[in-house]
């Protein structure tokens, strides 16, 4: 009676006592912790972690604090994407009231692009004419004394944020119109062969009053213009809603569609996915990036190991949920127009970039916080330290393009303890059941990520379809991703065997 009670009972977890019963125990603690790769595994092993976990970044949004949050704080319910109500307070009625008259013109400069800057009749004929002048600079030349007044010291935050939107989006269509006289629709054929930087090309192009114009808003907001919008005036700000109301609007895959872009270059219907799709995901990533932040810091800092488990299992499961939205609209949507709309909009925001270049401002989202966000809170290298074409991008158009506020979280999030830095110190400290419940959290973040890596890829795939080269270069990123996997269980049990056989020479 006494053996089978004692057969019956749970084996006891933890070390100690001579060799043998160390080796033994430990074989059975590495048995009852081995958990299988999955988030959904680890949250029914571990109801511990379940419990900590919130809810899901696209479900029960916590509406904003009054104006606590500033307009590109990361840490906003709005993540990456700007926060404010649908419709800027002063602009009114879909943005047609605008603050002062210089603001009115660049809202109808804005709305004009996609009629008089493609479509415009008999363009190719009238080209050759010394006379012509192409109806967009016309118009741009017509509101010159207007726009010249404009008062920008003056602006609120995002009124200046907004005009900077529009002025952004003006200044690449009067560039194309101009390259368009001059040389035809060719494009990015000498993107290499300049020797003349993209920044101070494109504002050759420019009329002095409107690049003196250009200049005073980037001294003002701190990030430059290089010819065509950056990721913040293309997607992160470019957006309103006919749900006008005084409270700041959440984006979420729930709302998306009360969105519309403000600005558009050729208002087709690719062209508005394209950029709801890419709202939704900086949106819902920053926010799983933030909140992910929020919880590990102060974790690493107690060193709560199961506090960090349950973030990167929140981490992981919020990343993979991104992954199957952008599945679900691939899936969903016909891609044969997506292709032509990118040559389209090739004229206005990648004319000086060959092929190659334009296909990777795609897949890194241009100057986008989010892939880079990812690396710097898991620990992986960064960008710009990874060669080929992506360390290229993201030492030129990087960094230096995000809002300043974005700039500040990405060193915040590098400065920091990273989890992998983490781990690889408390892999001899913890249980090693509490190891490998880490081991594979962590390793769940890492799958997720290059899921996350390889729908980009297939994006880029739809819309550059004749580039050969473009399924290789996201090569590097995924074998630096891949590297980072964390193998403690395997490191403990090595380190563990030394301890053994040390003990017993002794």
């Amino acid at each position: 009676a006494g053996r089978s009670s004692t057969a019956a009972a749970p084996p006891p977890v933890g070390t100690g006592g001579t060799t043998f019963d160390y080796l033994q125990q430990h074989i059975t603690d590495s048995q009852m912790a081995r958990i299988p790769l999955g988030v959904t595994d680890t949250l029914l092993r571990s109801p511990e972690v379940a419990k900590k976990l919130r809810p899901a970044v696209d479900v029960e949004l916590e509406p904003l604090d009054g104006p606590s949050h500033g307009f590109w704080d990361p840490t906003g319910p709005n993540g990456f994407v700007s926060h404010r109500s649908a419709c800027l307070a002063q602009w009114g009625n879909r943005f047609l009231k605008a603050p002062s008259p210089a603001c009115r013109a660049l809202v109808h400069l804005a709305g004009i692009i996609p009629n008089v800057c493609y479509t415009y009749p008999g363009l190719e004929h009238m080209e050759e004419s010394s006379s012509y002048v192409h109806p967009f600079i016309s118009k741009c030349e017509s509101f010159r004394e207007v726009l010249t007044g404009l008062q920008v010291d003056t602006m609120a935050v995002q009124d200046q944020e907004h005009a900077w939107l529009l002025l952004t989006f003006v200044c690449c269509a009067y560039r194309s119109a101009v390259s368009h006289v001059r040389h035809g629709t060719r494009h990015g054929t000498d993107a290499r062969c300049s020797a003349e930087p993209r920044r101070a090309s494109a504002l050759r192009k420019l009329p002095p009053w409107l690049s003196a114009l250009i200049l005073h808003f980037e001294e003002l907001l701190g990030r430059e213009w290089h010819g065509s919008p950056e990721y913040s005036e293309l997607v992160l700000n470019n957006w309103a809603s006919s749900q006008e109301s005084p409270h700041d609007f959440i984006i979420s895959r729930e709302t998306i569609h009360q969105v519309q872009p403000i600005a558009r270059f050729i208002a087709t219907p690719d062209e508005e996915w394209y950029r709801k799709l890419h709202l939704v995901l900086e949106a819902e990533g920053g926010r799983a990036i933030s909140a992910a932040h929020k919880t590990i810091q102060p974790a690493i800092a107690m060193r709560d190991t199961g506090a960090v488990i349950a973030a990167l299992t929140q981490l992981a499961q919020d990343v993979a949920s991104l992954s199957n939205f952008q599945m679900q609209q691939f899936d969903q949507k016909d891609s044969r127009g997506e292709a032509v709309m990118m040559q389209r909009l090739r004229a206005f925001v990648a004319e000086d970039l060959s092929e190659e270049d334009y296909a990777v401002w795609v897949y890194a989202e241009g100057s986008s916080p989010l892939l880079p966000a990812l690396h710097a809170i898991l620990g992986l290298r960064k960008l710009d330290g990874i060669a080929g074409p992506l360390q290229e991008h993201w030492q030129m158009q990087g960094r230096r393009c995000m809002a300043t506020k974005h700039r500040d979280f990405l060193d915040k999030l590098e400065m920091g303890v990273s989890v992998r830095a983490y781990c690889l110190c408390e892999w001899r400290k913890a249980s090693v059941e509490g190891i490998a419940a880490l081991e594979d959290a962590f390793n769940n973040c890492i799958e997720a990520l290059l899921r996350y890596c390889s729908l980009r890829q297939r994006l880029v795939s739809r819309m550059f379809p004749d580039v050969s080269k473009i399924r290789l270069m996201n090569a590097e990123q995924e074998q630096v991703i891949r590297t980072g996997r964390l193998a403690l269980l395997q490191m403990r049990r090595v380190a563990d065997s030394h301890r053994m056989l040390l003990s017993r020479q002794h």
